[in-house]
């Protein structure tokens, strides 16, 4: 579990961001989660598991505001290369699969089935673990992200 530390002077930047108007606070704030969040994507990308690489080439930081609310993610994963992330992060249960489109599955060295079982497999959460390990430098990374944007703002 993340244990998360004080930093110091946040209470000083908050004051500080309130000075300045809305939108150029709202530029800084997502600049600043940005920051904060490409440093736990470099975690992630330590962590991601590579058989070909199509999940680990997958990993990007997003930024949006809507509404006066600034937000940061970190994806894993798209719909052509690495569909499969969410099953890598949290696992896959045993269960069938089932012919559907045609009346047979095809195997490996041309064996024809109609169903096969799948043993499911074990989750491998490195985003958590990505998480856990880069939480308290990502927020030393806001701040000071912040810091170096209000020097430059107000003097």
């Amino acid at each position: 579990m993340s244990q998360y530390k004080h930093i110091e002077g946040v209470e000083g930047l908050q004051a500080r961001l309130l000075q300045l108007p809305a939108k150029l606070e709202q530029k800084i704030l997502r600049g600043a989660l940005r920051a904060g969040a490409v440093v736990i994507k470099r975690a992630a990308d330590a962590e991601v598991p590579r058989r070909s690489g199509k999940l680990a080439r997958t990993l990007r930081v997003s930024t949006k505001s809507r509404r006066g609310l600034v937000t940061a993610s970190i994806k894993a994963g798209d719909k052509n290369r690495a569909w499969y992330a969410h099953i890598v992060e949290g696992g896959a249960k045993p269960h069938p699969i089932r012919a559907k489109r045609f009346p047979f599955l095809r195997l490996h060295g041309n064996v024809f089935v109609r169903k096969v079982s799948h043993p499911g497999a074990r989750p491998n959460r490195f985003m958590k673990r990505a998480l856990d390990r880069g939480v308290t430098p990502a927020i030393a990374a806001v701040a000071d992200y912040i810091r170096g944007r209000l020097d430059k703002i107000v003097k």
